[in-house]
Formats: C-alpha cells, structure tokens, sequence
C-alpha cells in the first residue's frame, strides 16, 4: 500500500477504531490483566465479557448502556460450572437494564487448548474467525501457553493476537497472573509474570489487587503507562451486596 500523507493521517477518524467497551478499549488494542490467584480475574472478565455483548458498561457509576458487540470467551482455567457461576452474578445487572435480547458471545468448548499445539491453535482461531468477535478474551495464560521459556510464551501468545486482530479486528482481553516478587512495602509485585516483554507489549496494563482493609473491594493498578490517554478505566472495584458483581466505586 502507498504511505500516508499528513493529510491521510490527520483525517483518521475515531470512528475506524469503534468501542468495544465505551471510554475504556477500542477495537484492535489490547489490554494485559493481571493478579494474584484468588483476586477475583476471572470474575472481572467474565463481567465484561457479558456487558459488552449486552451492551452495559457496568465498571462505570451510571451502568452505561451501548451498542452491543458479539464477544468470543477463551478460558481454559475454569470449569464450565465455574464459568456460569461467575456470570450468574453479572446477569442481574443485564436484566435489571432490560436485557431482553439474546447476548452474542460464545465460549470455548475445551478447557485443554494449548497455543503450542498447532492443532489446538488453528483450531481455535478458525473458530473465532468463524464468529468474528469485536471482543477477544484469553486466559489463563499458564494454561494457554505452558511453554518453559518466557520469551517463547510472549512470542506465541503476541502472534496469535495478532493473527486474530487480522482476522477480527477485535479488541483482546488477555487474563495471566502477576509475578511472585515483593515490593519494598512487603506487596507482591502487580506486573505479569514471565517475560520482561509483557510489561511493554499491550495498549493497557492493568493488576486487579485485594484490598488488605475490605475483602470486597479491590484496586486496579497500572503496571505501565497506558498507549492511550484519556481512558476512563476504575481505579477501584466492591462488590454490589445485590448482586455481588464488581463495579466501581467512587
């Protein structure tokens, strides 16, 4: 293809990158999540996985309501049964919006998939070019790519967002766990765990961290500066005693 202009880049409109999630992920970026085990990740992601295809945001104050999009849910860490649970806890608030319609959003069958296997890969992102998702969520990575050498890891998993970007064009929400090292105040550290190449990969890197006060509340903590300015992501979650889904509080 020929270069851009000054005048083919200036006049880029917002609307060649449509929200998948309004003021916080546009299609075509990604975002790393991290945490530590029992943080609640899995959780968080099934909650925004089922807002965006019901069309809420329900990590902001007001519950915001928009387009819905069709979502694709890799998760190869929990059960079928633990997968529902965690999204019968969401749904309330998709009714309590008047959610009428049938969400588009498909899970994968297979809790064994593995990006190593080749079978396994080509498999996957067939079925998720197939449905052709505006939002991709991936996790847990040390099930997806249980490879001994960190930088094979990012390797593997960088190539295959990609190639479902190019495919899709989706947004990706990828869940991993953070690493095991101590801060100077005795805190683990918030960053993913592996490779030194995840901390500068994604257009957003966000730690999901328990609250040592209150159980039900949480933070979420940049581990690196986001590629985008302005985004309006919480820089803290509670649980709803009505429906004890995450959302933000003031």
């Amino acid at each position: 293809p020929p270069d851009d202009s000054l005048e083919d880049i200036l006049g880029l409109t917002d609307e060649q990158r449509p929200w998948v999630v309004p003021n916080m992920l546009r299609s075509g970026e990604v975002l790393l999540l991290t945490g530590w085990e029992g943080s609640g990740k899995s959780m968080l992601v099934s909650q925004i996985a089922l807002g965006a295809s019901c069309g809420v945001n329900t990590l902001t104050l007001e519950d915001q309501q928009h387009e819905p999009v069709p979502v694709f849910v890799v998760d190869v860490e929990n059960s079928a049964l633990d997968v529902r649970d965690n999204l019968n806890k969401v749904w309330p608030v998709m009714k309590h919006h008047g959610q009428t319609a049938k969400p588009d959003i498909r899970f994968s069958s297979s809790r064994f998939a593995e990006l190593s296997n080749p079978r396994d890969r080509r498999n996957l992102i067939s079925r998720i070019d197939e449905h052709q998702p505006k939002l991709v969520t991936l996790g847990s990575l040390y099930k997806l790519a249980p490879l001994t050498n960190h930088d094979d890891v990012f390797n593997l998993v960088m190539t295959t967002v990609r190639e479902i970007q190019e495919k899709t064009g989706a947004a990706v929400l990828i869940e991993h766990h953070a690493g095991q090292a101590q801060g100077a105040n005795g805190d683990r550290d918030i960053r993913p765990y592996g490779s030194s190449m995840f901390r500068r990969w994604p257009n957003f890197g966000i730690g999901l961290s328990r609250s040592k006060e209150m159980e039900s509340h949480a933070q979420l903590v940049r581990w690196r500066g986001d590629r985008a300015r302005g985004r309006t992501f919480p820089f803290g979650l509670k649980e709803r005693l009505f429906t004890q889904e995450a959302s933000m509080f003031p």
